[in-house]
């Protein structure tokens, strides 16, 4: 069952890290987008989302996610997402066009450092 399972503040209380686990597909994924935004307080500037840990991620899923990551969007709250450089993830995220629309990084530590950078 997917969920968001591991969320955890950054110590600065600006980012939030989330990360989804297991099998995300049509039947699953709206309720874990429901519970990412829900979880993401609107206090947190950005959302690093760590989808190193997904199984499985079909079309609609990587749909439905960025339909959350909008809502973040609107809400004016960065998401970066997070997947390992050379896993079945990232190759479906880049087809998808997922790297053109948030910052796509390949660990929560680079995530990090970008959006440091970016706030000194």
């Amino acid at each position: 069952m997917t969920s968001l399972s591991k969320t955890r503040l950054i110590p600065d209380g600006n980012v939030l890290v989330g990360s989804l686990a297991g099998d995300v597909d049509l039947i699953t994924v709206r309720d874990a987008a429901d519970q990412l935004v829900q979880a993401v307080p609107t206090t947190v500037s950005d959302l690093v989302l760590d989808l190193s840990e997904i199984t499985y991620l079909d079309s609609r899923g990587v749909h439905i996610l960025l339909e959350a990551i909008e809502r973040l969007r609107m809400r004016g709250q960065t998401t970066y997402v997070v997947a390992p450089e050379l896993s079945a993830i990232r190759r479906l995220i880049e087809v998808t066009g997922v790297t053109d629309l948030v910052p796509v990084v390949g660990s929560v530590d680079e995530a990090l450092q970008q959006i440091r950078a970016r706030d000194p």
